[in-house]
């Protein structure tokens, strides 16, 4: 009687590892589109709450001036609430829109990202200050914002007339 010695691996048990990492790997990518699906809501939600609230700081305290401008850096996109006083410029909140985000403006019914837009020095178009006695936006950041992440987008609407914020019309 010869006794076999037997390495390696059976075809049902490389069958059944695969499937597990197979199962695995698309379980890990759901949850991921899922994380960068509600990323997209948040990142809207957060810019516009820095909007709003730059808008009504303009109204409450008229003797400062409260703005709401864009930079880029490293390839993202950042919101940065500031207030002047006295010709003292102070930053009051940054928001961070990663740069797996587009964060773009529609402008004559053409999407222009953010960064394209700073970078052929047209940043008045997306820069907010409002009157303090009405709360109209007094510069030229009004329009529609949208924030995509593949086939996902949030949306945002600024009202020159009023300087209202619409989310998601």
């Amino acid at each position: 009687m010869m006794i076999r010695d037997e390495k390696g691996y059976t075809l049902v048990e490389l069958m059944t590892v695969i499937a597990i990492i197979s199962i695995s790997m698309g379980i890990a990518t759901f949850s991921l589109s899922f994380v960068f699906n509600r990323n997209v809501d948040a990142k809207m939600t957060e810019v516009s709450t820095q909007i709003r609230s730059a808008k009504n700081l303009q109204v409450e305290k008229s003797a400062d001036t409260y703005s709401v401008e864009f930079t880029v850096k490293d390839g993202n996109t950042i919101l940065h609430k500031r207030v002047e006083k006295s010709g003292v410029v102070t930053e009051l909140a940054t928001v961070k829109v990663p740069n797996n985000l587009e964060f773009v403006k529609v402008v004559g019914g053409s999407e222009i990202k953010i960064s394209d837009l700073l970078a052929h020095g047209r940043s008045d178009e997306i820069k907010f200050e409002f009157d303090s006695a009405t709360g109209k936006l007094t510069t030229d950041g009004f329009g529609l914002y949208k924030i995509k992440y593949k086939d996902k987008e949030a949306t945002m609407r600024v009202i020159k007339q009023n300087g209202k914020v619409i989310l998601n019309e």
